[in-house]
């Protein structure tokens, strides 16, 4: 589903403040490039990302941490 989130309702949220706040913690050229072009994520999708939150705050209460060894920086095949 496209929902779309009108200006009015992403100054209510102050989703600039926000991402601005992201934008300024990035630590890298690419993450402020992604922070620029953030938008908030429609009701179905943000209900999937609570999932997947919610499953790795479980496996962390669990004294267990999800195994992030294949995980490598992709920066250098990137072409910003």
């Amino acid at each position: 589903m496209n929902e779309h989130i009108s200006q009015r309702v992403l100054e209510i949220l102050e989703w600039p403040v926000i991402r601005e706040e992201l934008r300024r913690r990035c630590a890298t050229p690419v993450g402020r490039a992604l922070a620029d072009g953030l938008r908030p994520p429609g009701a179905d999708a943000a209900r999937a990302r609570i999932k997947k939150v919610t499953a790795l705050k479980e496996l962390i209460g669990q004294n267990r941490t999800p195994d992030f060894s294949g995980v490598t920086d992709i920066g250098p095949h990137l072409a910003l």
